[in-house]
């Protein structure tokens, strides 16, 4: 195995499925990670999420009719929880399948950073999201991974899942004719969180003017509720700001849809975003503390390509493949139970025999529910947040038990001889002079080697 084939499944991937890293070799690690940036199918695994539209529009007409019922005492009403539990988690346990499932590991890691980047979450009892989340995910940043930084940044902020995350379903201007009749002005929230978290970042050069501004132009930007756009976006133009609006010194004078997708775009062009962009994907591939020429690299090719994101991706290949830059991140754990069941390559029948506790479950215990992120920041994307000794503990004790429940099933040393990066000869001796299958399972599951990617 070469050190570039593991460095692509490995570290730019999801980890090494059986027969995916002389696949790499054979057609080349640069290569078989370029060819990831554009024109990929979407994981078969996801065929049968509904779109977005659908799920909202049946979780609108859930509420409605529950509201209904209760209110004329009919006892047989579906608690929400209920609801969420056949709509939501059947479609978690899709993503999982299509991660562990994939041959294009580079591209759904590029999906999972950007996903986190726009961050939506349950968190918070938000049902009306809860069975849609995967959708957005797909609609929004899957769709868009071909193109620009501002085609994606418009479908996150105008999808209808985002918006109701944000609150900004009724922010409507105080000068509006919806705004005067309810009383209230714009929500500022999704205002703040696109300038703070999506494009300039903490000390991007904007103000709570800015944020105001921001808030006003986006205004009127809600879902439909009823009839054909019914759990769609909807650009209310009874609740828009009717003024001129201005954001970072330039004035929006005429109102409507078109001004706030300017304002986007505008954003999206930002000297700020670029370097604040380059910053976090640095981090995610080139390891905590990136090196300064990784970040720039990444700012000039955003700044040339106007944003084009397969160029900027490129340039992650180029610069950390053969590099001498030292490429470790401690795997999340979500990417540890993806890894390991990648490796194990389990589906089916010996899924279910060998894991009886429901994989979100294990994601739980071990901190990283799908799509509960405890803030608009996402998850994040540090050892020192998941590398805590209690956290590690629980990943040893879930491979402990799953090692026991595979038993023989198994040959420990085969899966190390690709599991493992070339490096790891230390814990490949471990696992070859266990006591037993179980136990050298075990040790490869939780060798330090196979913790960081």
């Amino acid at each position: 195995m070469s050190v570039a084939a593991y460095r692509a499944s490995s570290h730019f991937g999801l980890g090494p499925r059986p027969g995916e890293l002389e696949a790499i070799e054979a057609l080349g690690a640069d290569l078989w990670l370029a060819r990831q940036l554009v024109g990929r199918p979407a994981p078969a695994a996801l065929t049968d999420v509904p779109p977005s539209d659908v799920s909202l529009r049946e979780m609108l007409a859930f509420q409605r009719d529950r509201n209904m019922m209760r209110q004329a005492g009919d006892m047989r009403v579906t608690s929400a929880g209920d609801y969420l539990r056949s709509t939501m988690l059947p479609q978690f346990e899709a993503r999982l399948d299509a991660a562990i499932a994939t041959l294009d590991g580079f591209r759904e890691r590029l999906v999972a950073f950007w996903s986190n980047h726009f961050t939506v979450s349950t968190a918070g009892a938000r049902t009306l999201i809860a069975s849609s989340c995967v959708a957005f995910e797909h609609e929004a940043i899957r769709a868009r991974l071909d193109g620009s930084f501002a085609a994606m940044l418009r479908a996150v902020v105008q999808h209808p899942v985002m918006l109701a995350y944000m609150d900004n379903l009724d922010s409507f201007a105080a000068n509006s004719e919806l705004g005067r009749a309810r009383g209230r002005g714009v929500n500022e929230n999704l205002a703040r969180e696109v300038l703070e978290l999506h494009t300039l970042g903490v000390g991007g050069g904007y103000d709570h003017r800015d944020v105001r501004g921001l808030a006003a132009l986006l205004s009127g930007w809600s879902m439909g509720r009823e009839g054909d756009d019914s759990g769609r976006f909807r650009f209310r133009e009874q609740g828009h700001d009717t003024g001129t609006l201005r954001l970072l010194g330039r004035d929006y004078p005429q109102p409507g849809l078109a001004r706030g997708e300017a304002a986007l775009d505008d954003l999206a062009r930002h000297p700020a975003t670029a370097r604040f962009l380059a910053t976090k994907l640095a981090g995610h591939f080139a390891g905590e503390g990136a090196d300064e020429r990784v970040v720039k690299a990444l700012e000039h090719s955003y700044l040339d390509s106007d944003g084009d994101l397969p160029s900027v991706h490129a340039v992650l290949i180029d610069l950390l493949l053969e590099g001498e830059t030292s490429l470790r991140k401690l795997r999340t754990p979500n990417d540890f139970l993806v890894a390991a069941l990648r490796g194990l390559d389990l589906a089916g029948e010996d899924l279910e025999q060998v894991i009886p506790a429901h994989r979100l479950e294990t994601l739980a215990a071990m901190g990283q529910f799908p799509f509960q992120a405890p803030s608009p920041a996402g998850w994040p994307d540090s050892a020192e947040h998941w590398g805590a000794p209690t956290a590690l503990l629980q990943r040893i004790d879930w491979a402990h038990g799953l090692a026991a429940r595979l038993g023989s099933k198994v040959l420990p040393t085969a899966l190390a001889a690709y599991m493992l990066p070339p490096q790891a000869e230390g814990s490949r001796r471990a696992v070859a002079a266990a006591e037993s299958a179980a136990q050298g399972l075990t040790l490869l599951l939780a060798a330090p080697e196979f913790q960081w990617r």
